[in-house]
C-alpha cells in the first residue's frame, strides 16, 4: 500500500476536545489516503481515543499558530491540510483539492469555499471566505500578494498546501488570532493559489472559539506589526513590504478599528446572514457535499 501523500493536522486543547471526534470523522470520506496528526496543545481535558490518528503532545500550551508549526516540522507528506478541531471537511474535498494541485504544478495551495454553521442552532450561511474579489485577483500574482498583505484574502486553514512551500514560507504566525494571515501572503509570493468556488469546509461558529471571541484593537495592532516585520524579513516579500511600509501600516490600523466595532466583532454578521437565509442544517449540509 502506497504511503499517504496528505497529512491533516488538527490542534486541540480543553473545550475543543469535545469537537474533535466530528472533525476526525469528516476525514473518512475524502477519497484519498491520509495521515491524521492530532496536536495535543497541553490540553487539560484528556483527548481519549482519537481513532486512526497520530498524536503529537506538546509539553506546554502554545498559540494555535505555534501548535500547527510544531506538526509542520514533523509531517513527511508532500501535501498538508490544517483543520481546526471545531470545523469539518465536506465529503471528497481533499481528493478534489489534491487533483487540482497535481494538475497545476505552479500552484502551492488549493482552497475551497466555506459554509458557516452556527453552533447550537444549525443555522448556516455561505461564508465569503475566500473574499469574492480574490477569485479574480489570484490570476495576477504580484497584485494578489499586495492585496493579501493589505487584507487577508483567503484561508490557509482547511486548504491543501504543498508542505515544502509552507515550510519555506515560514509556517503560521505565533498567535491565536489572524495567525493564518502571514502564510496567506508568503505562500502567494511563492506560487499560484488555486481558489475553488465549491464549498469544501463547514466552519462552526461558537462563542467559545478563538474566532468567535475575536480580539481587541491592541491585540490586532500588535499582530499586524508582527506581520509587517515578518514580510520585511521574507526574501519573497521584502521589496514590496519595505516600499509600502506607510500604506500597509495605515490600512492595517484602519481595518483593526473597523473589525473591532460591535457590528463587525466576532461573527455577528455571519449569524445574521444565517438567520436571514433560513436554511435548515441538513439542507445546507447536503448542498455543500461534493463528489470526489
Amino acid at each position: 500500500m502506497a504511503a499517504p501523500e496528505i497529512a491533516v493536522v488538527i490542534p486541540v486543547w480543553d473545550d475543543y476536545v469535545d469537537r474533535l471526534p466530528a472533525a476526525v470523522a469528516s476525514l473518512r470520506d475524502q477519497g484519498v489516503a491520509l495521515e491524521v496528526v492530532v496536536v495535543d496543545n497541553a490540553s487539560r481535558v484528556p483527548l481519549g481515543d482519537v481513532g486512526p490518528a497520530r498524536t503529537l503532545r506538546l509539553e506546554r500550551r502554545v498559540s494555535v499558530g505555534a501548535a500547527r508549526n510544531a506538526a509542520l516540522d514533523v509531517v513527511g507528506t508532500p501535501f498538508v491540510c490544517f483543520l481546526d478541531a471545531d470545523d469539518q471537511l465536506l465529503r471528497g474535498t481533499l481528493a478534489r483539492m489534491h487533483a487540482r494541485l497535481t494538475a497545476r504544478p505552479g500552484c502551492v495551495a488549493s482552497v475551497a469555499s466555506c459554509v458557516a454553521w452556527v453552533d447550537g442552532t444549525g443555522e448556516t450561511a455561505a461564508w465569503p471566505w475566500p473574499r469574492p474579489l480574490a477569485y479574480r485577483l489570484c490570476h495576477h500574482r504580484r497584485l494578489f500578494v499586495m492585496v493579501t498583505a493589505l487584507r487577508n484574502a483567503y484561508p490557509t486553514t482547511g486548504a491543501l498546501v504543498r508542505t515544502d512551500a509552507l515550510r519555506d514560507a515560514g509556517g503560521f504566525a505565533d498567535a491565536d488570532h489572524e495567525e493564518d494571515w502571514l502564510p496567506a501572503v508568503t505562500l502567494a509570493a511563492r506560487g499560484g493559489i488555486d481558489l475553488d468556488r465549491r464549498p469544501g469546509r463547514r466552519c462552526r461558529l461558537s462563542d467559545g472559539s478563538l474566532y468567535g471571541g475575536g480580539a481587541d484593537v491592541a491585540t490586532m495592532r500588535a499582530h499586524r506589526r508582527a506581520l509587517r516585520k515578518a514580510l520585511r524579513r521574507d526574501s519573497r516579500t521584502r521589496r514590496f513590504a519595505l516600499a509600502a511600509v506607510g500604506p500597509l501600516a495605515l490600512v492595517h490600523l484602519l481595518s483593526a478599528y473597523a473589525k473591532a466595532t460591535p457590528r463587525r466583532k466576532g461573527y455577528a454578521r455571519l449569524i445574521s446572514a444565517a438567520r436571514a437565509t433560513g436554511h435548515a442544517a441538513q439542507g445546507a449540509h447536503e448542498d455543500g457535499h461534493v463528489a470526489a
